[in-house]
């Protein structure tokens, strides 16, 4: 086993899409005076696929967002990995049955009416949301008022509506998010991991602390990092990649001295929020071959005043077919009710989603036991403590901005000492993958272009 080095010339944090990305850029470039330290067992952060049967399954990371100058869609289109059909079922997008809480289905031609509405409410928000001050719930729920011609039903289909936006923006609620800053928010109009050299990087290797500004000789400063076994790395450089969820919780015992300012407002300011999956496999499939899945519509009289370990099924969006696995659905759940539901013993959330598909569909379908589950439990993981970020009210409010985040610290001779990469760093592409990854691209250029400036041998 190679020993993790005492001295190197940058000392990435993280192996994610950002920190893999990263490396890759600085071997590129013939910086190779590096290591990786990754906390968990795995690479790949918030991307993250199991294999199961045959197939796959997807506990992060689901969508590519946009097609045209997105560097993942293009690796992804390069090695085959793109299917058309994947885009619309498992995510309540497909050939998908609403249900009412009382099992009522909504009839397809008005789902179909309804989906054109939101279509057009959507394309009107692109230029509205320039100088709309309020929150993208409140902007829909404004606009619908006057194209609702269901009534109730017309309400219940926009509160879905609602939440399926959450799952996409990682909120927990779309009265949070900020229309200005979403608008802000833009779809871009060979494996990494396998390019980065299997001696520089180390899993199960947490950071501890990080001692930035540290003098190093009497004209230069680096950094210390010391890791939860109490090693010790220096570093001329550190390129930080870990989630804002981490940033939230651990910031303040990590680094010292203490972050600026501007910087506990940007992590403070910027949300984050919590996105959960719930697979539930059948002995066979029950449901119809021309239906992709369930989307649950509430009875918006009924409530409840708090998500509790209870009640958290409240939160389920729907159940949708999973791709390759036809015998298999995926639940997908937000903010509270995912984190609630990560606190529940696999068995009895096996149970209880069994349970919710018999309440809406028994007179339609005979649900049998689920005999196999699993979930995604990002609220609760200690190294990444939720799902992705977002642009919310508080955001607007407090005036702050991902390019905050994105701030290097230096010391007195502008030196980078630590870059802070990640999605979350992005101002445009944040809570995706890309970002991810262009922010990885970014802070490794940064560095290569200061060495190259101050003639260091690269």
């Amino acid at each position: 086993m190679v020993s993790i080095p005492h001295k190197v010339r940058v000392c990435i944090v993280g192996a994610g899409v950002s920190g893999l990305g990263a490396a890759q850029r600085l071997i590129k470039c013939g910086i190779v005076d590096l290591v990786i330290l990754e906390a968990q067992d795995r690479v790949g952060g918030r991307v993250h696929t199991v294999e199961y049967g045959e197939h796959h399954l997807e506990m992060g990371a689901q969508w590519i967002h946009g097609e045209e100058g997105n560097v993942v869609y293009d690796f992804a289109s390069e090695n085959d990995l793109i299917d058309d059909e994947l885009s619309l079922i498992q995510t309540g997008t497909g050939n998908t049955i609403f249900v009412r809480h009382n099992g009522e289905i909504v009839p397809e031609e008005v789902q179909e009416e309804f989906s054109l509405v939101t279509a057009n409410l959507s394309e009107s928000s692109e230029k509205d949301f320039h100088t709309y001050p309020h929150s993208s719930g409140q902007y829909f729920t404004e606009k619908f008022k006057t194209e609702n011609k269901w009534g109730t039903l017309g309400e219940e289909l926009l509160n879905w509506y609602g939440r399926f936006q959450n799952c996409i923006d990682g909120s927990d609620s779309w009265f949070d998010i900020s229309a200005k800053e979403q608008n802000n928010y833009k779809e871009c109009p060979g494996n990494i991991s396998e390019t980065v050299p299997s001696s520089c990087l180390f899993l199960n290797s947490p950071v501890k602390s990080i001692d930035w500004g540290i003098c190093t000789s009497a004209s230069t400063s680096g950094c210390k990092v010391t890791l939860t076994s109490d090693q010790v790395i220096q570093a001329d450089h550190i390129i930080f990649t870990p989630s804002l969820g981490f940033l939230k919780a651990m910031a303040k015992e990590v680094f010292n001295p203490p972050l600026p300012r501007t910087k506990v407002d940007a992590i403070q300011g910027l949300g984050f929020g919590v996105v959960d999956k719930v697979y539930i496999k059948f002995p066979h499939r029950w449901w119809d071959e021309s239906c992709d899945g369930f989307s649950f519509l509430h009875d918006l009289k009924e409530v409840p005043d708090s998500i509790t370990k209870e009640n958290w099924e409240y939160g389920v969006l729907g159940f949708y077919e999973v791709f390759k696995h036809p015998d298999m659905m995926c639940g997908w759940l937000t903010g509270p009710a995912a984190l609630m539901m990560e606190q529940t013993p696999k068995e009895e959330v096996a149970k209880r989603c069994a349970a919710m598909l018999r309440e809406r569909l028994s007179h339609k379908f005979k649900v049998p036991d689920v005999i196999w589950c699993t979930s995604s439990s990002w609220g609760s993981n200690p190294w990444i403590k939720g799902s992705y970020s977002l642009c919310t009210m508080k955001t607007e409010a407090m005036g702050v901005k991902a390019a905050d985040l994105a701030e290097p610290l230096i010391d007195s001779n502008n030196v980078p000492l630590v870059c802070f990469a990640g999605e979350a760093t992005h101002d445009c592409y944040y809570s995706t993958v890309h970002g991810a990854l262009e922010t990885g691209w970014r802070e490794a250029d940064r560095l290569v272009k200061y060495l190259k400036s101050n003639r260091a041998h690269l």
